[in-house]
């Protein structure tokens, strides 16, 4: 037995009635106390409320309606707060119910690994880091986290973007035709609601073929994918070009961050544990092939994040920074395998100090969490 004799029992397989039950608890539980107890609709629910009343209205033309449609649809078209709360919630709860399913599906196809009680512990811890506040004064604010509570079309979009990449990874492997079918379905769909996982995905992915297999049939193929994408963008625009709702992308490399320093801090509050666990585990981080194509699309948003930033009516917003929070959870989701393989081989000691970083980034949500609760406000 590789696991050390005290921690034996996290070897063992949870039951999958047990798995469904916890996740639910979670993911509803969380979400009922901060939208429907809390009602916390800082920063940005307040204002996508109001967006989803003129999209229905039909005062307003938006690139990506699908979450504030939904948000009017569950409501019963009522534009009733207690109605459109309750709609958000149930969006959120479901969100995240199947982020959690999901991230534990994407660890058994891509890895092999069966979700025994460690990986489901790391799975679900996961869920809530946030930049390690050992390297930052803020929480979120000037900050890539690997999650966000308050943005509801990058929760609603996290399960395809999941789903999506594991597609990818699989494609990869096999080649097999189908997974193109899933890809432009659910990259189609991602782009009514958040494209930023494409940002990476587009400019990426064909170098990367190249780089392993020079010219194929693989290459041909994503190609295709990446014009329908492009052209589905290009529609989005012109749509979004009839839209009261005026935007820039301006660029402005290392501004958005402040000095090259905060750049840097930036990366180690945000991605500190799989940064430790890389240092204590490279060889088997090497050794591990899919590493290069999500350090691939961590360069590429890191690129838009630090380079780009966009203006909506007048006010700087960080929506060139959705993709590199995606990338830094694979990050985490990689590193929950890699801590799991370490235990697996008897190696668990390697771990203890990466673990301690992750306790640390759950230290810092804890804290945050707190403070929202009661300052009713997820901006800070």
């Amino acid at each position: 037995m590789a696991y050390p004799k005290i921690f034996a029992p996290l070897e063992k397989i949870p039951r999958p009635g047990l798995v469904t039950a916890i996740s639910l608890l979670i993911s509803f539980g969380f979400f009922a106390w901060f939208v429907l107890e809390k009602r916390v609709m800082e920063p940005d629910l307040r204002e996508h409320l109001k967006l989803s009343h003129q999209l229905i209205s039909g005062e307003l033309i938006i690139g990506h309606p699908t979450f504030f449609f939904l948000i009017q649809l569950l409501s019963g078209f009522t534009q009733n707060l207690d109605a459109e709360m309750f709609a958000v919630w149930l969006i959120f709860s479901v969100s995240q119910y199947f982020k959690i399913r999901l991230s534990l599906d994407f660890l058994k196809d891509i890895f092999k690994t069966d979700a025994n009680w460690l990986i489901f512990i790391l799975v679900l811890a996961i869920q809530f880091v946030i930049p390690n506040t050992l390297f930052t004064r803020h929480y979120i604010i000037n900050n890539i986290s690997p999650n966000y509570f308050h943005n509801g079309t990058l929760l609603l979009v996290w399960p395809l973007v999941l789903l999506f990449f594991r597609h990818t990874l699989l494609f990869l492997e096999d080649g097999k035709r189908k997974r193109l079918f899933y890809m432009g379905g659910l990259g189609l769909l991602m782009i009514t609601i958040k494209p930023s996982f494409l940002f990476c995905w587009i400019p990426v992915m064909p170098v990367y073929i190249f780089l392993k297999e020079k010219w194929s049939r693989k290459l041909n193929q994503i190609l295709v994918l990446i014009m329908l994408f492009l052209s589905a963008v290009w529609l989005q625009n012109l749509w979004l070009s009839q839209s009261a709702l005026v935007f820039k992308i301006m660029f402005d490399p290392f501004f958005f961050f402040g000095s090259w320093q905060n750049h840097v801090l930036v990366i180690l509050s945000g991605l500190s544990f799989p940064v430790a666990l890389f240092l204590f585990g490279i060889r088997d981080w090497i050794a591990e092939k899919r590493n290069l194509l999500l350090f691939l699309f961590f360069i590429q948003g890191l690129v838009l994040s630090f380079c780009f930033y966009d203006v909506i009516r007048g006010y700087i917003s960080p929506n060139m920074t959705w993709q590199s929070s995606m990338v830094a959870y694979f990050w985490f989701l990689f590193s929950v395998y890699f801590v799991e393989k370490l235990w697996k081989s008897g190696r668990w000691i390697y771990s203890l100090v990466p673990l301690l970083f992750l306790a640390m980034h759950l230290l810092s949500a804890a804290r945050y969490l707190y403070m929202v609760s009661h300052i009713r406000s997820f901006f800070l």
